[in-house]
């Protein structure tokens, strides 16, 4: 079994990862979990099955000798973190972004690379029920057809965070990224209205093979929605990320799919199918993606939006 030790017993944490880890107890060793809130690592120990509980990540990776380390970092401490954990050489599971700014993001990469680590990004949205078979068909049927456009949009409700860019808007992005590559030109567009709320942001993207896409964020606009529109020759691929999945090929719907709400939110939300992608990559079944330069190129494109005028 593999030896699994995890820091960070925050919400996220408790919503994604701990559930996720328990799911797979019978092909995972849960040691240890770290907090700096001792109370809340032991809450989460009890919650999730994990053995001990600490709260130096030092002590714990020196003690335990772990095969894998899940990193539920605040983006304000991830640098330090993982730039003490890269040089044991333990494979890192890391919650994105990969840094509080550009700045460290580029220094985590560079430590990665210098020490050959296996970094693995937590991008779960590539892992949920709707949007993981939507990328599984683009890269099986669509061949020498990339996509032409990728339309997608973020609505939230007073979202009034900080970090709302870096912390959730970036889940679209990083779709678009994945699906269409780098973009070759961006242009990004606020909204200048009298309004008291959050601009609404226009992302324009476009690609070296001639291809676009473009990002709609609103962090306040009365509503909760996120949606993915990606088309190609004779095909359409259309995401809700919170409801359905429809692929649309030479006129006919070739595939449909409903999210189960009833089920529990880490499936729904991609923890457990992530998990379960982890672990294979930990055996040697699968290459570790997201990359940590996937977040790299997140961070490269996160700043330019959030400092755009």
């Amino acid at each position: 079994m593999l030896n699994i030790v995890i820091i960070g017993a925050g919400r996220h944490s408790t919503v994604h990862h701990g559930p996720a880890c328990r799911h797979f107890r019978k092909r995972l060793k849960l040691a240890a979990v770290c907090d700096r809130n001792i109370a809340a690592a032991q809450k989460y120990a009890g919650a999730f099955g994990f053995k001990s509980v600490y709260t130096d990540y030092l002590e714990m990776i020196r003690k335990e000798k772990p095969d894998a380390v899940i990193a539920v970092t605040p983006e304000i401490a991830t640098r330090k973190i993982i730039g003490d954990i890269i040089p044991f050489g333990i494979p890192i599971l890391i919650e994105k972004p990969i840094g509080n700014n550009l700045k460290e993001a580029s220094e985590l990469c560079r430590l990665a690379a210098k020490h050959q680590s296996r970094v693995m990004v937590s991008f779960n949205r590539r892992f949920s029920p709707m949007i993981r078979p939507a990328l599984e068909w683009l890269e099986g049927n669509t061949g020498k057809s990339a996509p032409q456009m990728f339309r997608a949009s973020i609505q939230r409700h007073d979202r009034h965070d900080m970090n709302f860019l870096s912390a959730t808007a970036i889940h679209p992005l990083d779709i678009i990224v994945s699906v269409m590559g780098m973009p070759s030109r961006t242009n990004i567009l606020k909204s200048r209205s009298t309004s008291p709320g959050e601009p609404v942001t226009k992302v324009n993207m476009e690609f070296p093979d001639g291809s676009f896409a473009e990002l709609m964020i609103a962090p306040d606009c009365g509503v909760v929605g996120e949606n993915y529109e990606i088309i190609g020759d004779k095909y359409c691929v259309r995401v809700d990320y919170f409801n359905s999945l429809e692929i649309w090929r030479s006129g006919k719907l070739e595939l449909q799919s409903k999210l189960n709400q009833s089920s529990p939110l880490e499936l729904r939300e991609g923890a457990i199918a992530e998990m379960e992608y982890f672990i294979n990559c930990l055996q040697g079944k699968a290459p570790f993606s997201p990359r940590i330069q996937d977040g790299l190129n997140m961070a490269i494109l996160g700043e330019k939006i959030q400092n755009a005028k």
